[in-house]
């Protein structure tokens, strides 16, 4: 099941993962996000 979370983002991080999803490293905003956490979740959790 997915949920909705809202953040809030600094200007700067917004327009670099906009770059990311224009360069095609990501297809949108959330499925950067969910990487971003899946990554940190394993990182701290491993």
């Amino acid at each position: 099941m997915i949920r909705t979370v809202t953040l809030y983002v600094e200007e700067e991080l917004i327009d670099a993962m906009a770059e990311l999803v224009r360069n095609g490293k990501y297809p949108n905003r959330s499925e950067f996000v969910r990487s971003a956490i899946r990554e940190l979740i394993d990182k701290h959790l491993s």
